[in-house]
Formats: structure tokens, C-alpha cells, sequence
């Protein structure tokens, strides 16, 4: 499995300037998580997280995608207007299974490896 990124550097940045984008690009992503933590069980589409002014919508799609496939939230088949009226994907906080109520596993007749 690859490590997940919180910031493309697809323009070659670097030193203080990539380090800044990386800071950026996490705090936004905990900004985007925050939002969904805060309203479990509801359908999000990217343009109703509220967001601090300036912050591209691309930015929050870039989160979205990256809490995704990190397992915290999941895509939804509900679809809303976006910003420009077109119908765009809602995406939810995903709810995980708590351990104590997972069913037993099944005896196996496998040997034992310790």
C-alpha cells in the first residue's frame, strides 16, 4: 500500500515554501474531517464544508479524497446541486464497526503457526 499525501508537490516546490503547503494542505484536511466528525450520519458534498475564505474548493476535494481512501469517510450515491448546478457526490463520515461486536471467527482445522 502506498503512503497516503496530504499535498501534491506537482509544481516542484520546495524547502520552506513546500513545507508551508504541506502544513497547509493538513490543517485543511483536519478542517474537512472536523466538519464530517461534527455531523455523523449526514451526506456532505465538497462545497458545503465550511471553510476559511480564500480556500480553493479544490483544496477540500483534495482532502476528501485523501480521508477516503484513508478509511474516514465514504462516498455516497446521494447526489446535490454543486456550486455551478450540477448534481456532485456527497460523501459521509464512515462508520466503523466496534470491536466487541464483531462476530466470532470460525474454528478452523488449520494448524496453529505459534
Amino acid at each position: 500500500m502506498s503512503e497516503q499525501r496530504d499535498y501534491y508537490n506537482t509544481n516542484d516546490e520546495q524547502g520552506d515554501v513546500l513545507r508551508d503547503s504541506r502544513s497547509n494542505a493538513r490543517h485543511q484536511q483536519d478542517v474537512v474531517l472536523a466538519h464530517y466528525r461534527a455531523h455523523p450520519g449526514r451526506n456532505i458534498a465538497p462545497h458545503q464544508v465550511p471553510m476559511p475564505a480564500g480556500t480553493p474548493l479544490t483544496s477540500v476535494r483534495r482532502a476528501i479524497t485523501n480521508l477516503t481512501e484513508a478509511g474516514l469517510l465514504e462516498k455516497t450515491d446521494e447526489m446535490v446541486p454543486g456550486t455551478y448546478g450540477k448534481q456532485v457526490h456527497t460523501w459521509r463520515l464512515r462508520q466503523l464497526v466496534p470491536f466487541a461486536s464483531l462476530p466470532p471467527l470460525p474454528p478452523t482445522t488449520e494448524p496453529a503457526l505459534f
